[in-house]
């Protein structure tokens, strides 16, 4: 049987990360000066930290292809040692001694060739510039926690950016704004871009060329969808969405905090659909540590959702469909009790195994008392199994509950 699953990252691919942070970043402050024509980007970064062990090396993965001009603490030079080591096959790390890093913050300058990015999913494209944790732009530690930023672009004439967090913009200077804690700092830049309004203003669709019927279907089904969840789990945060759709058939869409970056064929199809709806729920699903095991009461609540709107919309064969595929990519991946006890992630478990687990435990509770649990889930705001096994004792029951943690063991 052929399985067609987008591979969904909200991140943590590959990650095998302390949940405690010894380390902490709180802020970037950078500007960012891109030339598509030369393709080349000059970055400057004030990286400010909340906690640094002074007895500790800090590390940053950064673009394996940059060269370094500065990197300093309190306008003093600081020596580092560069590594082969990577986090996602675009990078390597820096090493600096945190003893030398005298206030806090450190300042560090680098240039590359943006026409040196390997990663297949977000290449150079001079119509469509993506970068984001996949391709290393910027530097990062994922066991450093969730940070803030302000980042000033200075782009060529014409060019338009996109991305995660307040974009505003006069002339070629443009700046995006993120206050709200997370682990990426994406963003699209283009030229060309095309755009739509859907679900009355308050999502924005960017394009290169989508067909018009597809711009139709996607006006649709985005208003579809949001109309469920909202009627499902009620409000969540306010807001403008932006979702930026391309047809370069990558294997990855991502969410962020206000941004959907989604890839579809040639024409968009149910697969696509449920990518979207997945994106879309995690407007709703956001709540949990996403560099943990913690992760999957987003991911497999997302996934999961997802399969319940297009269950609402397209009905039981296509819902049938998606859980002998659910179960089929589930076979052989460790449970997510052994992810807790080994303290890693796996991809598969945490966004695949998980929605299968939601699905049994629909089956058993019945679909009504299991919209119910979700929406309690959301407006509790719940971020551990933990609490999620406590609510579920509370609701329907020690068996239920040992149900469940039978489940997770599997």
């Amino acid at each position: 049987m052929k399985i067609h699953l987008k591979s969904i990252f909200t991140l943590g691919i590959f990650l095998f990360t302390s949940f405690l942070f010894s380390q902490k970043i709180k802020h970037y402050t950078g500007t960012i000066e891109i030339s598509i024509e030369k393709h080349l980007l000059n970055a400057e970064f004030i990286i400010s930290f909340e906690h640094l062990s002074k007895s500790d090396e800090l590390k940053l993965f950064f673009p394996k292809s940059a060269t370094i001009s500065e990197i300093s603490s309190n306008a003093k030079s600081l020596t580092y040692t560069i590594t082969e080591e990577s986090f996602v096959g675009e990078d390597k790390a820096i090493l600096i001694k945190n003893k030398n890093i005298t206030d806090g913050k450190i300042h560090l300058k680098y240039l590359f060739d943006l026409k040196k990015i390997e990663n297949k999913n977000f290449p150079f494209n001079k119509d469509w510039l993506e970068l984001n944790i996949y391709n290393a732009w910027f530097p990062f530690n994922l066991d450093y926690g969730l940070f803030t930023y302000d980042i000033n672009f200075i782009l060529e004439n014409e060019l338009q950016l996109i991305g995660s967090g307040q974009v505003s913009n006069t002339t070629n200077s443009w700046k995006m704004s993120q206050n709200i804690p997370f682990l990426d700092i994406p963003f699209i830049i283009s030229s060309k871009f095309k755009s739509i309004s859907a679900a009355k203003k308050k999502v924005n669709v960017y394009h290169l060329n989508l067909e018009k019927n597809t711009t139709k279907t996607l006006e649709k089904n985005i208003e579809t969808h949001l109309k469920q969840l909202n009627k499902m789990f009620g409000k969540t945060a306010k807001g403008n969405l932006t979702l930026a759709v391309n047809q370069f058939k990558r294997v990855t869409s991502y969410a962020r905090k206000g941004f959907i970056s989604l890839s579809i064929g040639k024409t968009y199809d149910l697969n696509d659909d449920k990518t979207l709806a997945h994106e879309i729920a995690h407007l709703w699903w956001n709540k949990a540590e996403v560099s943990s095991w913690e992760d999957w009461l987003n991911e497999s609540f997302a996934e999961y959702t997802s399969i319940i709107l297009q269950r609402k919309q397209y009905g039981e064969e296509n819902f049938s469909k998606n859980i002998k595929e659910l179960e089929e990519t589930i076979k052989n991946a460790p449970s997510l009790q052994e992810l807790k006890e080994k303290n890693t992630k796996n991809q598969t478990t945490i966004t695949y195994k998980g929605a299968y687990l939601l699905y049994q435990l629909e089956v058993k509770i019945g679909r009504k008392n299991f919209e119910k649990l979700l929406k309690k889930v959301h407006q509790k705001e719940i971020k551990k199994t933990s609490d999620f096994l406590k609510l579920i004792k509370q609701k329907f029951g020690k068996e239920t509950e040992n149900f469940i943690i039978n489940e997770l063991t599997k």
